[in-house]
């Protein structure tokens, strides 16, 4: 592996965290990446201060072991969820800079640093559909606009939680007799370990990954053409469609926009993907349909190369 010695310096670093882990980047001004480390969660509402200000420290202790000591760091940037709130975007700032990661130290969203990533910087609309779902998207000039990304309480439309969800009460719809019977109760419930009366104990304490778990068991039962499942994933695809839509009238982008499909349900399931895509087609026949071509880790790396060109610029 290229280390950071072969590089020489100066480097950057980038950092994308989330609410199950971080991942950090440690990178020279160009060429590939030299260091990366995972360490637990930065995401405030995942984890308490201390325990982001502890995973935080870790991360700084792991790169700078690598051989990068602070003063060789040009510029550091970190995609953190709840960036995008002015309050959240300082405390994050703060316990960052106490971490040990140092000047210039700009805080993005985690959704700019992906799509930065996604596209390696360049325009486009990054639409992610895992436990949860939001879209964000970026134009030519700078500007952002977002959809989704609400929480599960109020939308997550598109998600695996909605899926999951949608697909256990098309279950109990079923077994009620409300609902044409299917064979997806076949297919939930023993991925649950549990029988039809087994499933009100276990809702009661399902977290919401819980619930999204389930959403690749109503994948496969619509991919065997189960009409339930088949009705639940082809709106979860309009529902996606619909948040790139939103974004993608807000930006108002020129002809053929890049539109990334990301996410464990859109990256591990091609033929979810594929309905989504279609979905999105119908707005905008033209639109450019890809996978994300690197992490929001590394979108990061690319946002502090850039931050260093512009000082550079700015200096001469």
């Amino acid at each position: 592996m290229l280390t950071v010695r072969d590089q020489g310096g100066p480097f950057v670093i980038g950092v994308d965290g989330g609410a199950t882990k971080t991942v950090g980047v440690l990178a020279g001004l160009d060429g590939p990446e030299a260091r990366r480390a995972v360490v637990g969660p930065t995401n405030l509402h995942a984890a308490d201060g201390r325990a982001v200000a502890r995973n935080l420290r870790k991360l700084a202790g792991e790169l700078s072991a690598f051989g990068a000591s602070g003063r060789d760091v040009a510029a550091t940037v970190l995609g953190m969820a709840g960036a995008g709130r002015p309050a959240e975007a300082r405390r994050l700032r703060e316990l960052a800079a106490s971490a040990g990661f140092s000047c210039p130290l700009v805080v993005a969203t985690d959704a700019r640093v992906a799509l930065h990533g996604a596209t390696g910087g360049s325009p486009g609309i990054l639409v992610i559909a895992g436990t949860g779902s939001m879209c964000y998207g970026r134009d030519g000039d700078g500007s952002e606009a977002r959809a989704g990304g609400w929480g599960h309480v109020l939308d997550d439309a598109g998600s695996g939680y909605a899926i999951g969800l949608a697909a256990l009460r098309a279950v109990v719809r079923q077994a009620d007799g409300r609902a044409d019977r299917t064979p997806l109760a076949d297919t939930v419930l023993p991925a649950l370990g549990v029988d039809i009366e087994g499933l009100v104990p276990w809702a009661a304490t399902a977290s919401k990954a819980d619930i999204a778990a389930l959403a690749p068991a109503a994948l496969a039962a619509s991919a065997n053409g189960d009409a339930a499942a088949v009705s639940i994933v082809a709106s979860a695809a309009r529902d996606l469609a619909a948040l790139v839509a939103a974004v993608g009238a807000k930006l108002g982008l020129a002809s053929q926009p890049v539109v990334v499909l990301s996410g464990s349900l859109l990256e591990c399931n091609e033929s979810f993907r594929r309905q989504v895509a279609s979905a999105v087609l119908e707005w905008r026949p033209d639109a450019r349909i890809e996978l994300p071509s690197a992490d929001g880790a590394w979108g990061a790396v690319l946002m502090a190369r850039e931050l260093v060109e512009q000082e550079r610029v700015h200096v001469s």
